[in-house]
């Protein structure tokens, strides 16, 4: 029974007679679980989707000037990520899928953070 966020209610315990009893020993969900390893997978790939399907547009259209060109590369960005599904589930059943979730996570994190960092410094704007 959860007590409180990121705590855990340990209540059972087995009597000489097989049956449960119950005592109130707390355990943290960030040690001795993979919990802490799972959130930070999770939210760096919430952030990094977030950053893609929102910003990525208007850095394009900042970057062309265009509507049209950035509603373009919205639409190969996505025809890509279909394609790449199939074999990124491959990959997945092959491979550690914690590792995989943090580095791609990461990895995008980094990637669009670069993007920002252009666009800060005004290197991503193109002059005619």
């Amino acid at each position: 029974m959860a007590d409180s966020i990121g705590t855990v209610n340990n209540q059972s315990s087995t009597q000489p007679n097989g049956h449960n009893s119950h005592s109130n020993t707390t355990e943290s969900l960030w040690r001795g679980t993979d919990y802490g390893k799972w959130f930070v997978a999770d939210s760096c790939t919430s952030l990094s989707s977030s950053i893609q399907g929102f910003a990525m547009p208007l850095i394009a259209q900042t970057v062309t000037g265009s509507p049209a060109q950035a509603t373009l590369l919205d639409s190969i960005m996505t025809m890509i990520s279909s394609v790449l599904r199939l074999p990124g589930g491959v990959v997945q059943d092959k491979y550690d899928r914690k590792k995989l979730m943090i580095a791609f996570g990461l990895i995008g994190f980094v990637l669009f953070g670069i993007c920002a960092a252009l666009g800060w410094a005004g290197l991503l704007i193109t002059r005619c």
